[in-house]
């Protein structure tokens, strides 16, 4: 994943297992652009947030993800189980 770093300070995501939706936490009100990406690498959700929060995710199968944001210009990655 190259240059990406996590920025724990700036941007938390949770409830991580997840099952319905994702909170995001962010500092400031800047959009944060998202991804999530299945074990096979194909993208599954990509947005631009402008709301702190996903819902919808009861509609994936149970599984670990990675979700990708870039939140003022650096980009968050992390690990992301759903299960339903």
């Amino acid at each position: 994943m190259g240059n990406e770093q996590k920025k724990d300070s700036d941007l938390s995501v949770y409830p991580n297992p997840a099952s319905d939706y994702l909170t995001f936490d962010r500092a400031g009100y800047n959009p944060c652009r998202v991804e999530l990406i299945n074990s096979t690498g194909k993208t599954l959700i990509s947005a631009t947030l402008t709301i702190d929060e996903i819902t919808g995710l009861s509609n994936l199968p149970n599984g670990v993800y990675i979700l990708r944001a870039i939140y003022d210009d650096e980009v968050f990655t992390e690990r992301l189980v759903i299960q339903n």
